[in-house]
């Protein structure tokens, strides 16, 4: 072993064991342990959950056992009543109460709704589905996304990063062991084990979240603590009335709607390329598994970066890889594929970690509520406008100023997210603390 390569190592550990020190406390930041604890959250409430219901609704659809009209228009329009609360519930709980107490509460009810979609009570199952969506955002996912908003700052990013790349992998290992415990026993006996099972386990996860770093005498990060008033803290009305939050959801709002025409209209540009059937049936592959990648790829960049300039970045990476399959070059579809999907990952955390750079802590939860439903609306709202005017002729290859539109929208978020410049405080910090840097 040569020297050089002994001192190299002993660098790295120190800088391993210097970044996950906490300065107030001594020992190892808590808030690392946060992260861990933030990701098993939302895989037992949100993906194990979905992914449950989801296996109980094909398995009684298969069964025949269901509801037909009116009833199922009644459970979606309920379905889509119990989204808008769950958001506002979600917000307002984990501003008011805490993310503590919101799991502690919530994290069970997920429990108790898979547990629900195995009764034979037809349209059951069609309701819990319904619940699980909104029971998920309110006792799971908010929650965990506010316990590391609260305990991290200048981390937040690489934090959130984390713990997204986590439910990631897991996402992929509940879809593979689901089936083989399908196959070997019956549906409603694995929905009800799993869901008494997400029922303990949420208790005993709720336990461990811990609210704020403050009421552990701890800071931010497991930094020494800033100056007051050096980090932005809106209220949710500030943050209304702020042209950064419009910005930033306007950058969002033209990035979401690219993604969403291009995925779903992805194949009307390959399929008149030269790519082989090979490719084109690897292309969703590449894309999904590129996507993990990139999200640890976005928190690395995040934390050497401010997350404008990463979304910046991943911005113009996804107009690149519009462009590239509007040109149809079938050589590099595969490559394409992998482009397109490091730029959808890499902007996931930095994304929700914007909220928290620019807006703080102080109605944190309220407005990433609102920068969900908004960014949601333009992600969804513009695809039908789409599949409107394609139907008109789709001989005359509409799809692309379609992708034209798209790899623009693209571009103009990017140029949106340039233009945020660097957080500030609100303007009732301000009149605490006039210079504002």
């Amino acid at each position: 072993m040569a020297p050089g390569e002994d001192d190299a190592r002993r660098g790295m550990t120190s800088w391993l064991s210097e970044f996950v020190r906490s300065d107030n406390a001594g020992g190892v930041f808590y808030g690392w342990r946060l992260v861990v604890v933030a990701a098993l959250i939302v895989i037992v409430g949100r993906e194990m959950g979905g992914a449950l219901t989801n296996a109980a609704w094909a398995s009684r659809a298969v069964d025949h056992v269901g509801i037909g009209p009116p009833w199922n228009a009644v459970v979606i329009a309920v379905a889509a009543i119990g989204w808008l609360l769950s958001l506002f519930i979600a917000g307002r709980g984990v501003d008011r109460l805490g993310p503590r107490r919101m799991a502690q509460v919530g994290l069970p009810l997920v429990g108790l709704a898979v547990l629900s979609a195995a009764l034979p009570i037809s349209g059951i199952v069609q309701v819990a589905f319904a619940g699980i969506a909104a029971l998920a955002l309110i006792g799971a996912y908010v929650p965990a996304i506010t316990t590391l908003n609260n305990w991290f700052r200048e981390r937040l990013g690489l934090a959130l990063a984390l713990m997204l790349f986590a439910v990631a992998l897991s996402k992929a290992v509940v879809g593979g062991v689901l089936p083989v415990l399908l196959a070997v026993s019956s549906w409603w006996l694995v929905t009800a084990v799993f869901g008494a099972a997400i029922v303990v386990v949420a208790f005993l996860l709720a336990r461990l979240v811990r609210n704020r770093p403050e009421d552990w005498g701890e800071h931010p990060d497991g930094l020494a603590p800033a100056p007051d008033g050096s980090f932005p803290n809106y209220s949710w009305r500030e943050a209304m009335r702020s042209g950064r939050f419009w910005m930033l959801m306007a950058a969002g709002a033209c990035v979401a709607a690219a993604a969403s025409t291009a995925n779903v209209y992805a194949y009307f540009a390959i399929s008149p390329g030269g790519a082989t059937l090979e490719a084109i049936d690897k292309f969703g592959t590449y894309k999904e598994y590129a996507s993990t990648a990139g999200i640890l790829v976005g928190g690395l960049a995040s934390y050497r970066l401010p997350v404008r300039y990463v979304l910046f970045a991943a911005s113009l990476a996804q107009a690149v890889g519009i462009g590239l399959l509007l040109a149809g070059f079938g050589p590099v579809l595969l490559e394409t594929a992998v482009l397109l999907g490091v730029a959808s990952g890499m902007a996931t955390a930095p994304a929700i970690a914007a909220i928290g750079v620019y807006f703080g802590r102080r109605s944190f939860g309220a407005i990433l509520v609102t920068s969900f439903f908004i960014e949601h609306i333009a992600a969804s709202g513009l695809l039908p406008a789409v599949g409107y005017i394609s139907s008109f002729d789709p001989v005359l290859a509409m799809h692309i100023p379609i992708f034209v539109v798209a790899a623009v929208g693209s571009i103009v978020g990017a140029g949106l997210y340039w233009r945020l410049g660097p957080p500030r405080l609100s303007p009732s910090q301000q009149g605490e603390h006039p210079a504002v840097s």
